[in-house]
């Protein structure tokens, strides 16, 4: 009745043979920009060959509504006690890559 360590189950009839695979590292507007410029609709994330985790454009996106919800909020409650401009500010001083981000895939800094 139960399941046995060798019951496989074989989803490769409904799986891309060459999935594009990210490093774990990587970050989150690299991998929304992968899904908005190629159309994908998962990612795979891999560290030295293994496979780490997968993310779906729905799993993206839902955490990208998440924290925009949240930031929202918290930019009516600063503006309520005038310090709504120092948050908006910080939001946009962020690059897309960070420095980590970009040495782990070969690319130089955004800043430089």
């Amino acid at each position: 009745m139960g399941a046995s360590i060798n019951d496989i189950v074989d989803l490769r009839p409904w799986m891309d043979q060459t999935p594009i695979t990210l490093p774990a590292k990587s970050s989150l507007m690299l991998t929304v920009g992968l899904f908005q410029k190629l159309g994908l609709r998962y990612i795979l994330f891999a560290y030295h060959g293994q496979l780490q985790g997968l993310l779906t454009k729905k799993d993206a996106w839902f955490i990208l509504n998440s924290a925009r919800d949240d930031v929202d909020r918290n930019l009516a409650a600063r503006e309520r006690t005038g310090e709504g401009a120092s948050l908006l500010d910080a939001r946009e001083d962020r690059s897309l890559l960070h420095d980590d981000d970009a040495s782990s895939m070969g690319m130089s800094s955004p800043t430089t």
